[in-house]
């Protein structure tokens, strides 16, 4: 009876040994799931649990720790005194482990580096300052980052109205209508690195068949990339009209603006806008509303209205440019 009871009792013990190893096993992979994740305070409190349940540590727990540690070692002076202690002890237990080469060497770098932390919590308090205003910095370039790429992806929605015109396009793709409405005679060429283009490009403009303001309606620019052959920026004058028109102009640059401000977000949006007297009778007023600036594409909406007094009267127009060219940092 008593070999019965013992034998029980033996195969309780090793159920529940092999119970507590599973668990922790599981609290050693949620360990690694949180540190894939950047959240190594979980990781590491996962990785105490382990060892409470298994009342010891082993190389794995103890490398992942360490690896865990380092990560916020600079923030918390606590964390930064277990950090060496967990370094020596896995130094000092796992020096001739096979097959662990590469994580012994990892360690004892992280050693080698937080030796040279300050040893007094005052002096760590200053490291632990200057950690969080490179933190800082850094997540501000992040959030820039992210910002930038939110307005590239709303980018490839945005379908402006230029005469059929898209960027991207083979040149032998643009419209019938705007081809003949330029003058590819005539190409103004820029090289890379003029006006801040990151490539060589050709652009076209109109033909213009006379001085009036009606002429400057309709397309003002198309650019062609040389190595591409492909569309990189169009520009179009939405209306121009002469005396009187600049409720008009007024109305069509609003509209426009809208339609940016409804599809990127009113906070993505900056507007500008200045007055320039000329001369006495002649004054030049100026605005323009456009996508913040990223590294992919930009877009703007001008309006310019030009006073000049006498019979000449008061000329305007609101124009959409979108381009993707870059600029040379």
């Amino acid at each position: 009876m008593k070999k019965i009871l013992a034998l029980i009792f033996s195969l309780l013990i090793i159920n529940l040994a092999n119970a507590q190893n599973a668990i922790a096993k599981i609290k050693y992979e949620e360990a690694e799931e949180a540190y894939a994740k950047e959240d190594h305070q979980t990781a590491i409190t996962k990785l105490d649990e382990a060892e409470k349940i298994l009342k010891s540590s082993n190389s794995k727990i103890l490398y992942l720790k360490i690896l865990s540690q380092y990560k916020l070692a600079e923030t918390d002076f606590a964390i930064f005194q277990s950090l060496k202690k967990n370094c020596d002890t896995y130094l000092k237990k796992y020096e001739n482990a096979e097959n662990i080469e590469e994580k012994f060497r990892e360690v004892y770098n992280i050693s080698e580096a937080v030796a040279k932390y300050p040893a007094t919590q005052e002096g760590f308090n200053v490291l632990t300052s200057k950690h969080n205003e490179k933190k800082k910095k850094e997540q501000e370039v992040l959030n820039i980052q992210k910002a930038a790429a939110l307005i590239a992806e709303k980018f490839n929605t945005w379908i402006p109205t230029l005469d059929g015109v898209k960027i991207g396009m083979m040149s032998s793709e643009i419209p019938a209508a705007a081809a003949r409405y330029l003058d590819f005679t005539k190409p103004f060429a820029v090289n890379k690195g003029q006006y801040g283009a990151d490539r060589d490009y050709t652009m076209y403009t109109p033909k213009y068949k006379s001085m009036s303001l009606k002429a400057s309606e309709g397309l003002a620019s198309i650019s062609i990339d040389k190595a591409t052959d492909q569309v990189v920026q169009v520009s179009k004058n939405n209306m121009a009209g002469g005396k009187s028109s600049t409720d008009y102009s007024k109305k069509v640059y609003d509209e426009l603006v809208a339609k940016m401000k409804a599809h990127f977000g009113a906070e993505n949006i900056v507007e500008n806008e200045a007055t320039k007297q000329i001369d006495k009778k002649s004054s030049y007023y100026y605005k323009t509303a456009y996508v913040k600036e990223n590294s992919f594409c930009q877009y703007s909406v001008s309006q310019s209205i030009m006073h000049y007094g006498g019979v000449f009267g008061t000329a305007c127009t609101v124009s959409e440019t979108y381009s993707v060219m870059k600029v040379i940092q």
